[in-house]
């Protein structure tokens, strides 16, 4: 193959097409990295890198956006002898990013913004990728499936390359010693089969099974980000204690970080404790649960 001239597609249908969780605060969307959208196609995060750097001071920083191309990077920003500040500012719906302040002369640094079509932006690395490889896409469309009346026809279609993932132990692991947003929506979705009525009916199910009541239960998302889930401290407990006999156990456990784990979100905290907890944070939100070891051995559940 040495050309594209018709269109490269990316296909998303295996999600419904629900970006983001109900009650998630639009001023995380718009620029914040730990609340990217979540999508049936994603590559890299959903995020794009703007690399920042310093020039003369009076005169502009140089900007770059990575993957190229993708990204309108906009600067109303000034080098300084001294100190700033730099403050990001997007449109929502659109992939414009202007950025405001002031950077010192010395400052080199890379911010990290969510996209706002997952299933583009992977077109769009994918498409970089062709091109890497001697492939001329200059005059291919760049779609997302939603958005085309003719959709290829894939059923009898063999596949290039297929990649299998990592098992889901690992990705749980990323999931709580990291708090990947990204990462928990994906999975919550899969889990109902693409839709997120279908996912919270599973965790329900789950919960009821631990013999809690779950009617005063509410699940919007799969990472925490949303203000209207509501989930009582009597609920999590229960979950905890049944997950420490759960055939699942031990891997679940070894998910969560450690007092004081490096690379963890406990890395500032709880140093020298035998802790392993999953901490939740939002404004005015400060939420922390898991397992602490007493005296002579014997393990509590915290919520």
């Amino acid at each position: 193959m040495r050309r594209v001239t018709g269109r490269i597609v990316g296909d998303d249908d295996v999600f419904e097409d629900a970006r983001y969780g109900e009650g998630w605060d639009v001023t995380h969307i718009a620029t914040e990295n730990y609340a990217p959208p979540a999508g049936g196609l994603v590559w890299g995060d959903n995020l794009v890198s703007i690399q920042v750097a310093g020039t003369s001071p009076g005169q502009a920083p140089r900007f770059e956006s990575n993957p190229p191309g993708f990204a309108t990077v906009i600067g109303d920003v000034v080098t300084r002898s001294g100190g700033g500040r730099l403050d990001v500012e997007r449109t929502l719906g659109t992939d414009e990013f202007v950025l405001r302040g002031g950077v010192p002369a010395g400052y080199r640094g890379t911010i990290r913004v969510p996209v706002a079509n997952p299933t583009l932006f992977t077109v769009h690395a994918f498409a970089l990728r062709l091109q890497e490889a001697g492939i001329d896409v200059s005059r291919a469309a760049r779609v997302d499936i939603d958005d085309t009346d003719r959709k290829p026809r894939t059923a009898d279609a063999e596949p290039l390359r297929a990649y299998v993932s990592p098992t889901l132990d690992e990705i749980i692991d990323r999931v709580n010693r990291e708090s990947d947003n990204l990462y928990a929506e994906q999975v919550f979705r899969t889990l109902g089969g693409g839709t997120t009525a279908q996912a919270e009916d599973r965790v329900q199910a789950f919960v009821t099974s631990t013999g809690v009541d779950g009617s005063d239960l509410y699940i919007a998302d799969g990472s925490g980000l949303s203000r209207k889930d509501m989930v009582s401290p009597a609920a999590l407990a229960s979950v905890l204690r049944a997950m420490r006999s759960h055939p699942a156990s031990r891997s679940f456990l070894q998910s969560l970080p450690e007092g004081g784990a490096s690379g963890s979100t406990l890395r500032n905290r709880l140093g020298g404790i035998s802790v392993k907890a999953k901490t939740g944070s939002l404004l005015a939100v400060r939420c922390l649960a898991g397992y602490v070891e007493g005296a002579g051995g014997t393990p509590y559940v915290f919520v």
